[in-house]
């Protein structure tokens, strides 16, 4: 039954659930839906949906990674033949983190999957750090170590557990849940980063990283200085990172580079080529990408460049081991 038809028999309002991963999807929902039924000419039907309708805010948290040939085969024969030209295959675990609501709902709730909360921003976050980040750790200095998907890098037993250590020390910054739910959320993501079965590339994990840097790494790290937690983690993924773009540079790295500054910071690893503190300075200096100066900025700068030097003139397996210990 439509809104409309809804709004004049006197029915019970319907509440929409989003599945996607946009911020405050519910509002921005809710403000599109409005905004049909204005443009329409409807302005009753739009007043009604702003009064009675609710929209949720919700978030998606499952790994979904690139279909691979075997997974179109796949399809095709659960399919009995029929070839899906989009299949889409995904790890077992998920959780679906609902708004709040008034009314009845489905009967979710005793889905492990399903979690019904007054706050879904809280869940984003730690998401955005806790996954997100780390998979950009993962990727980055896996890469390096010559680990070629998120899977084999969580399995090396020095990077995972410098990831493990990571996500559960500096990740958690900000992230208002407590202490036993961030201990299983972070022992779960090592389990699901370890699944052979998904194929993540970290050349894939780690594109358009200067778009990423700010909300899934700085803003954590930026939290745990000010209030004197440790940054190691941060300052190694953020040392990787512009060695990607150091090796790119002097054309002794394999691995294509994807980043809407990729050219700029290219340039600016040949402008301080051999010179670690120069580039940690440059890159730091970027605040589209890091935003305003970290607090004690020039310590920081002296431990990426500390760690960009380690990077360049040690064997990465040998330092992630030292690291780990």
């Amino acid at each position: 039954m439509s809104k409309r038809a809804l709004r004049q028999r006197g029915g019970v309002p319907p509440v929409i659930l989003c599945c996607d991963n946009v911020n405050s999807n519910g509002d921005t929902l809710r403000q599109a839906v409005i905004d049909l039924a204005a443009l329409k000419g409807d302005d009753l039907l739009a007043a009604w949906i702003e009064t009675n309708v609710q929209f949720p805010d919700t978030m998606v948290d499952r790994i979904v990674p690139t279909a691979t040939p075997d997974d179109i085969a796949d399809a095709c024969r659960l399919l009995g033949g029929i070839e899906d030209r989009a299949p889409i295959s995904a790890e077992p675990w998920f959780q679906w983190v609902i708004g709040e609501f008034d009314g009845p709902r489905p009967r979710w709730v005793a889905h492990p999957g399903t979690k019904f909360v007054s706050d879904v921003g809280v869940f984003e976050r730690a998401k955005l750090q806790m996954l997100n980040g780390t998979h950009m750790l993962l990727a980055y200095v896996g890469a390096l170590a010559n680990l070629n998907t998120v899977s084999e890098a969580a399995s090396d037993d020095a990077l995972g557990r410098i990831a493990a250590r990571f996500m559960r020390n500096e990740q958690t910054a900000d992230v208002s849940l407590d202490t036993d739910e961030l201990d299983r959320y972070t022992v779960d993501l090592m389990q699901r980063f370890r699944n052979p079965g998904i194929v993540h590339e970290v050349t894939r994990i780690g594109r358009n990283g200067s778009a990423k840097m700010a909300s899934r790494i700085v803003q954590p790290m930026r939290s745990n200085i000010e209030t004197g937690r440790p940054v190691d983690g941060a300052v190694l993924l953020i040392a990787s990172w512009i060695r990607w773009f150091a090796l790119h540079e002097q054309d002794e790295f394999d691995i294509a580079l994807t980043d809407p500054r990729a050219e700029t910071l290219r340039g600016l690893c040949a402008d301080a080529r051999d010179d670690h503190k120069a580039q940690a300075e440059a890159f730091l200096a970027m605040e589209e990408v890091f935003g305003a100066p970290l607090p004690d900025h020039g310590k920081q700068v002296e431990a990426i460049a500390s760690m960009l030097r380690r990077l360049t003139e040690e064997s990465v397996p040998e330092l992630l081991r030292t690291i780990a210990h």
